[in-house]
C-alpha cells in the first residue's frame, strides 16, 4: 500500500565466532511468502547459509540472494520449485583485489579467497541441477560497485554458463524474475526500447560487455 515493488527478507546469520543460522524459520518465512504474493509482489532472500536458504527455498521465495551455501540437495529443489539464485558473486572477486591493494594480511585474504570459491562452487551446483540464475552486483552493499556487472557475467561463464547464456540471464531471464518480461527483457515490437551499444562481441566474450559505447532509454540516446 506504500509503494514497495519487492520485499526482501533476512533469512541466514552468522555469531560472533562465525558460525551459521537460520534467522527467521519455516512458519514466518511462508507467512512472508504468502503476504508478498497475496499483494502481488516479488520476495527476494539475503541467504548465506545452508539452513536458512533451504527453508527459504522451501517456503516459496521467488529469489535466493547471493546465496554463498548451497548444497546439492537445495539447489535440486530450487530447480523444482522454480527458484532463481542472484549469485553475487563478483562482491567476492571485488573484495580480494582491493584486500591485496591494501595489503590486508594472509589470514584475512585467505578467509575472503574461501568465501569466494564457496560461492562460485554453490553457483556450478545451481547451474548443473539447471537453477534460473540472474546477475546482480549486491552495489551499495559490498565492495562491488554500479557499472561492474560485466564482471559478474564474466564469473559466471567461467563457472559454468556460456557467453550467450550469461547474457540472456542478463535480460530476458532477469525480466522474467520481476515479472516485468512483457516489458523489457528483449528487444519486440511494443516493449520499452532500453538498449545498449557495444564494443565487441559479448556473444563470444563477456567482457566486451564493459565496453559501453551508447545508451539508449526508452528509444532516446542519452549517451
Amino acid at each position: 500500500q506504500r509503494g514497495a515493488g519487492l520485499i526482501k527478507v533476512g533469512s541466514t546469520g552468522f555469531t560472533e565466532s562465525g558460525e551459521q543460522f537460520a534467522t527467521l524459520g519455516p512458519e514466518v518465512l511462508e507467512a512472508a511468502v504468502k503476504a508478498a504474493h497475496e499483494a502481488g509482489l516479488k520476495i527476494a532472500a539475503h541467504s548465506v547459509g545452508y539452513e536458512g536458504t533451504h527453508q527459504a527455498v522451501e517456503a516459496g521465495i521467488d529469489s535466493i540472494e547471493h546465496g554463498t551455501f548451497i548444497d546439492d540437495e537445495t539447489a535440486q529443489l530450487m530447480a523444482q520449485k522454480g527458484t532463481y539464485l542472484v549469485p553475487t558473486m563478483s562482491t567476492w572477486d571485488a573484495r580480494l583485489k582491493q584486500g591485496h591493494m591494501a595489503g590486508e594480511s594472509r589470514e584475512t585474504l585467505a578467509t575472503t579467497e574461501e568465501r569466494a570459491e564457496e560461492s562460485r562452487a554453490s553457483f556450478r551446483r545451481a547451474v548443473q541441477a539447471g537453477v534460473n540464475v540472474v546477475p546482480g552486483s549486491d552495489a551499495g552493499g559490498s565492495s562491488a560497485r554500479h557499472g561492474m556487472l560485466h564482471r559478474e557475467l564474466e564469473l559466471m561463464v567461467e563457472n559454468g554458463l556460456t557467453p550467450p547464456q550469461a547474457l540472456e540471464s542478463a535480460t530476458r531471464v532477469a525480466a522474467n524474475l520481476l515479472g516485468i518480461q512483457d516489458e523489457v527483457g528483449t528487444l519486440e515490437v511494443g516493449k520499452v526500447a532500453d538498449m545498449v551499444l557495444i564494443d565487441g562481441d559479448p556473444y563470444s566474450d563477456p567482457a566486451a560487455l564493459g565496453n559501453v559505447w551508447s545508451v539508449f532509454q526508452a528509444g532516446r540516446r542519452i549517451r
